[in-house]
């Protein structure tokens, strides 16, 4: 669009509109988005606009068409209610003030309550803290405030479409983070990593815990998923970190259906952490610290054999492992050495 047709479509909306302050965008987006061809989706997504304001609608529709996106919209939450139970869309865009109801009363709707929706962005004039909170309980997975410029309205709409996806997310390289392993390994004590990463190991295994018992209390569950998060992160748990992320930012709904489900996949994840943690880093396991703990208390093979409900054999083969791993010779030696790193 060149800078005369760009006056002359202003001019034009200040008449019909009364501003573009009154839609809440800069009609100056409209200009980039001559450029946003690399930015369309591989195939068109649906996008569904509830705003009772025609002018934030009709700059809305401009935006998402442009940059590749098919797009609906009603000025109700009442029509809104019937297109979402109707119709499948991949993102709703949301006023949380519409002329017949809130945005979080139409997303509260008993019409909505056996309606699996799309991930929701609210949108408001006004913004505050209480605002933005009644929206994430919800449902909404974040809140925009007008004006919003277009990079800023469609890189919000590619978040919450991701969101929705990343919901049955597959994991894919690295299971550990390669700068914070090689950071741990870096420490020359190394009483200090078995103790660190067996520490971390537990935090987050008492994370799991608390997760189990607040599953029906969303808030509680989210702090318990965030104190998981930076536990996963300290230790480099990378696939892990991802997974709490994505479950971080869902729809109130959605994280109440999957609370289980994901808590689930989070015990999977950090099994997996774990054991590249122990291996790469030539720490003991769990069953190879309780042969040497229950040794160090004078048992021998078959006593360790029906205490931990394994074979003789298999308890000699954890401490020929655990030998291996400290680099010592015969249980007593084993013993000691686990005893000095603290690992018993």
């Amino acid at each position: 669009m060149n800078k005369s047709a760009a006056r002359g479509r202003e001019s034009s909306s200040r008449q019909s509109h009364s501003g573009a302050a009154l839609a809440g965008f800069s009609v100056r987006a409209l200009e980039s988005s001559n450029n946003s061809a690399s930015e369309h989706p591989a195939s068109p997504l649906r996008i569904l606009l509830v705003d009772d304001q025609p002018s934030t609608l009709l700059l809305m529709r401009a935006i998402f068409e442009r940059a590749g996106y098919q797009v609906a919209e009603c000025l109700t939450g009442l029509t809104a209610i019937q297109m979402l139970s109707n119709e499948k869309f991949d993102l709703v865009i949301l006023d949380l003030n519409l002329s017949d109801m809130s945005g979080m009363e139409m997303l509260r709707s008993s019409w909505l309550a056996s309606t699996p929706l799309p991930p929701v962005l609210g949108i408001t004039a006004s913004l505050t803290l209480q605002l933005r909170q009644q929206a994430e309980s919800a449902g909404m997975c974040g809140v925009l405030q007008k004006p919003v410029s277009y990079a800023q309205l469609v890189e919000a709409a590619a978040a919450a479409i991701e969101v929705g996806r990343t919901r049955h997310v597959v994991f894919s390289g690295p299971v550990l983070d390669p700068v914070v392993l090689s950071q741990v390994s870096a420490t020359s004590d190394e009483r200090l990593i078995h103790r660190f990463v067996h520490q971390a190991l537990a935090d987050a295994r008492r994370c799991l815990q608390d997760l189990g018992v607040a599953s029906r209390d969303l808030v509680a569950w989210r702090q318990h998923a965030q104190a998981l998060e930076g536990v996963s992160l300290t230790v480099g748990a990378r696939r892990l970190a991802i997974a709490i992320g994505a479950a971080l930012v869902l729809p109130a709904r959605q994280l109440a259906h999957d609370a289980d489900a994901l808590a689930r996949q989070f015990s999977e994840l950090l099994d997996e952490a774990e054991q590249s943690l122990l291996q790469q880093l030539g720490l003991l396991t769990d069953r190879e610290r309780s042969c040497l703990r229950l040794t160090s208390e004078g048992l021998i093979a078959k006593q360790i054999a029906r205490k931990l409900a394994i074979s003789a054999r298999t308890v000699n083969l954890h401490l020929a492992d655990a030998a291996a791993k400290l680099g010592t010779r015969g249980r007593t030696q084993t013993v000691a050495k686990a005893l000095k790193l603290g690992a018993i």
